[in-house]
This record gives structure tokens, sequence and C-alpha cells, in this order.
């Protein structure tokens, strides 16, 4: 019989299910990212009617809300997802310490959106 294989890394949920109103933004905590070489993303929107929400990745070299900002070369993870299927992606931030993320429901979004994210970190 098979034996369960644990993944090395960590899986953190950055938003569970967070409900997304039209025009907010969701934004995570900061997270650690120092030691960490590989990166992946995995997330999933719901709604009661169409949906359209914009991801993406902010970083800092701390963790002061206010230093935050978009890395010149980092495209958005989803510009307009409208997919209500599970989505998966590699993701390479800058060499900075710490990145948070950020969900926004687009103007056209169902007032209902909810979004699943979760962020697996490896070394």
């Amino acid at each position: 019989m098979a034996q369960p294989v644990k993944a090395e890394g960590e899986l953190l949920t950055i938003f569970d299910g967070t409900t997304l109103t039209s025009g907010a933004t969701a934004v995570s905590d900061p997270i650690a990212v120092e030691d960490q070489g590989y990166f992946g993303v995995y997330y999933t929107i719901s709604s009661s009617g169409t949906s359209h929400a914009r991801l993406w990745m902010e970083e800092s070299y701390d963790n002061t809300p206010s230093n935050f900002a978009i890395p010149a070369s980092m495209a958005d993870i989803e510009s307009d997802i409208t997919a209500e299927t599970p989505q998966i992606k590699s993701i390479a931030p800058c060499p900075m310490p710490f990145l948070r993320f950020k969900a926004t429901a687009l103007s056209t979004a169902d007032p209902n959106m909810s979004i699943v994210f979760k962020l697996f970190k490896q070394s």
C-alpha cells in the first residue's frame, strides 16, 4: 500500500472564503519569505453570478504597510479572473524578505463573490 507523501515546505492560507464586494480590496498580512526559493499559489473564486477579480502581490524590505510596492518586473497574478475553477501558478518574487497579496473585486463583480487563496513556499 502506498504511503502518504508529505510536501516539503509550508502551506499558508491567505484568504479563506473572504468576501469581495464590488470595488473592495482584501489585503493579506505580511508574509516573511527570506530563505525561501520556490513559491506556488492556489486560488479559486466563487459567486452567485459573474466573478471578476484582480489578484496581485506586493513586496517590501520590512513589514511596514506603507513600504509595500508592486515590483516593476511583476505582472498581476490575475488581472481579471472570471473562471470559478481552481487555478495553480508558480510565482517568482523579487529578492525581498516580505510579501503580501491583494484581491480586488472589479466594478462588474458579483456582490456575493468570495476568494480562497493559498501560498506554498519551499526552500
